[in-house]
């Protein structure tokens, strides 16, 4: 992760654009993060998600148990 200032930023733009395809890129104005680059398709479905579908206790192992009982 980088932490820039917005000026920072906005002056050297090209340099991290180049950078934010290797990591997120964190903008700090004021001494406050006010924003965070990232590239679209590093981000998972699952953290898409996060907080949109409920926690319905199921697990990837409960799930393999109870599929492979039914052969």
């Amino acid at each position: 992760m980088i932490k820039v200032s917005a000026s920072d930023f906005k002056k050297d733009f090209d340099k991290y654009l180049a950078s934010f395809v290797e990591e997120e890129i964190i903008i700090v104005q004021d001494g406050i993060s006010v924003a965070k680059v990232i590239l679209l398709e590093k981000e998972s479905i699952v953290e898409k998600l996060r907080g949109i579908i409920p926690d319905d206790g199921f697990t990837v192992e409960k799930v393999r148990r109870e599929r492979l009982s039914t052969i």
